[in-house]
């Protein structure tokens, strides 16, 4: 078997390489001082653990990898600069294995990718297994950084498998069978005969209706199935399962938690522990309206107020960058797609166990998080064609939360005079006047 190495040198990275090596494996060790190799069926290629170089070809047909790549974290005192090298060593050289085994057409079955056990803290007496929450400290978070920069290539394939296994189960549960799909005149018969059957096994276990199933095209049944299933062991706390309004106190505690069960039980979209509660807390600050160069700032005010003086402050293009990714990828797709699954098993449940009276219909979690706002005034604002920054804007002076867009277009009829001497940027008053003109006007004259 081909095995590649990242760090093959370090410490624990000779052990492995000498027990490959002796099983008879052939093992391509990238490093940044290639010297002489210390088995002949090892081989050392140079790379610089930042980019893209002809080590690239050494990935190629490899069987598993291994990233163990970064400097030393026990031989040097931990100074700020010391402690940059430390993470920025650990995330570079991953980013840049990850981003040579993406552009593999075919890319190995296994990436193991380091972290230690510092991600946990501090725990004292407590037992820790894997479940246990992200800790604090320097540790804790170069693991979890660590841990997320090699998600990007497991949760891609993780992503492609499930799209297809959804596509596949959805389709059976509507036709009960896949032959009469298109592509199926492509395949042998007798393959799609040992489909049906293994889809047909699979149905049988799944009590979710086919018509909630095909409402959420991409979503697996399976995962749905299982989440109705731990909503179901925890009827006698059912009220706990609810989300709440964005704009309630406990909504970042619910969201936080919704993540976390669609995580362990629909899909692997969200983290656990402190990363889902990041992503939740982004998520509901989009959700209120919130301008991206705020949420940036307020992330910033956080991480330094949490974080230890001696950890480097972080970049701020790469605090940008980071932000701007949970913004696309969590609370524009992954958190619509998701929550509004969540809440379509839950109510099902409801309405099994007798308590539909606890259902939310007027909680638009998708609609509020495609347009970034959660009022009715907003989404009417933005169903008239204003821009976020503008509906957000112009909601502040309204101060109301419950206009439908013909209400919004009288408040601005009844207040054009006012809304000319508010301090509102020029852009965005002429956007209200320009998308606003043709009823305002309308309405104004008769």
């Amino acid at each position: 078997m081909k095995i590649v190495v990242s760090g093959g040198t370090g410490f624990i990275g000779r052990a492995l390489v000498a027990e490959l090596c002796g099983a008879g494996h052939q093992v391509v060790v990238l490093t940044r001082k290639p010297g002489q190799p210390s088995f002949p069926n090892e081989q050392r290629v140079e790379w610089n653990a930042r980019s893209a170089g002809p080590w690239w070809k050494d990935l190629r047909d490899a069987q598993a990898v291994v990233n163990l790549a970064g400097e030393p974290i026990a031989d040097k005192r931990w100074t700020s600069a010391r402690k940059r090298q430390l993470l920025d060593s650990r995330l570079s050289a991953t980013r840049c294995l990850v981003d040579g085994l993406m552009a593999e057409a075919t890319r190995p079955p296994v990436l193991i990718s380091a972290s230690g056990i510092g991600y946990y803290g501090v725990g004292g007496a407590r037992a820790l297994g894997e479940e246990a929450p992200l800790g604090q400290g320097f540790l804790a978070d170069l693991s979890a950084r660590w841990e997320a920069e090699g998600r990007d290539l497991t949760s891609s394939k993780a992503a492609e498998l499930e799209q297809v296994g959804a596509y596949l189960l959805a389709t059976w549960m509507r036709e009960r069978s896949v032959t009469a799909a298109p592509w199926a005149r492509r395949f042998d018969g007798r393959m799609l005969a040992a489909l049906d059957r293994s889809l047909a096994a699979l149905a049988a276990r799944i009590e979710i209706p086919a018509a909630l199933v095909a409402r959420h095209p991409g979503v697996s049944a399976v995962g749905m199935q299982k989440l109705l299933e731990y909503f179901r062991e925890r009827t006698a706390r059912v009220q706990e399962m609810l989300l709440a309004p964005p704009e309630s106190d406990d909504a970042h505690s619910r969201i936080t938690r919704a993540f976390t069960r669609i995580h362990r039980c629909v899909f692997p979209a969200f983290g656990i522990g402190r990363q889902a509660g990041l992503q939740a807390l982004v998520t509901l600050e989009w959700l209120r309206g919130m301008p991206l160069p705020r949420i940036i700032r307020k992330r910033l005010e956080r991480r330094a107020r949490d974080r230890d003086p001696e950890i480097p402050a972080d970049d701020l293009p790469q605090v940008i960058r980071e932000t701007m990714q949970l913004v696309e990828e969590v609370a524009r797709f992954r958190a619509p797609r998701y929550l509004s699954c969540y809440l379509d098993v839950l109510d099902l449940h409801l309405e099994q166990i007798g308590r539909a009276d606890l259902r939310r219909d007027d909680l638009r979690f998708d609609l509020y998080l495609e347009f970034g706002v959660a009022t009715t005034t907003l989404l009417s604002l933005v169903g008239l064609g204003l821009s976020r920054t503008s509906a957000v804007a112009l909601s502040g002076l309204i101060a109301r939360d419950d206009l439908s867009p013909d209400g919004c277009i009288d408040w601005v009829v009844r207040n054009r005079a006012d809304l000319r001497r508010t301090d509102l940027p020029a852009a965005i008053r002429r956007e209200i006047e320009q998308r606003l003109r043709s009823p305002v006007e309308t309405g104004g004259n008769e």
